[in-house]
């Protein structure tokens, strides 16, 4: 199956992949996902459409940095599965809590979050300040990926400086 990166489904096309690329649960898919080591033609595949859709957020929104990420329900554990402009490995392997940054902040309200400073955004605990420092995030969008009404996945882009994202930004990942 070719699969083209368009303006529009990001969201519900990486969902799409992720169920379809193993004939598993979506918690088993995610786990496979993020301990494969890029050998296996399937994973391969999977990877390098979501790096091109990463890729492509970047690009879009002009931002310094993107990520992908897969998020196994059932342990909530986060595994970053591609990426672009990272300087830093801070946000490669994390569990999520509710409430707790902007992952944190999907599980409680499954839409879009955007931040022009996000050290000092009310809206989260902080509990990870350090890795956003390490990596330099300042502003931030990022939206939520969906499966039954569960957070499976992150997509999210960040400037390095007071730069916002707009509503066509926000528009375009949530497409």
């Amino acid at each position: 199956r070719e699969l083209v990166v368009g303006t529009h489904g990001r969201s519900a096309w990486i969902v799409d992949v992720l169920s379809e690329a193993i004939d598993a649960r979506v918690s088993e898919v995610c786990s496979v996902l993020a301990r494969v080591d890029g050998d296996d033609p399937v994973h391969a595949w999977v990877r390098a459409n979501l790096q091109s859709i990463v890729d492509a957020a970047r690009q879009h929104t002009r931002s310094d940095g993107a990520f992908c990420a897969v998020v196994d329900p059932s342990t909530l554990e986060v595994a970053t599965v591609a990426s672009a402009g990272a300087r830093s490995k801070a946000f490669s392997r994390y569990r999520l809590a509710p409430g707790q940054g902007i992952g944190g902040w999907f599980l409680v309200h499954k839409r879009p979050f955007r931040t022009e400073d996000y050290l000092a955004d009310p809206r989260f605990s902080h509990a990870f300040d350090d890795d956003a420092r390490a990596e330099g995030v300042v502003a931030n969008l990022g939206v939520p990926i969906l499966h039954d009404d569960r957070v499976t996945g992150l997509l999210w882009v960040f400037n390095r400086t007071r730069r916002p994202f707009s509503e066509r930004d926000e528009a375009f990942l949530s497409g």
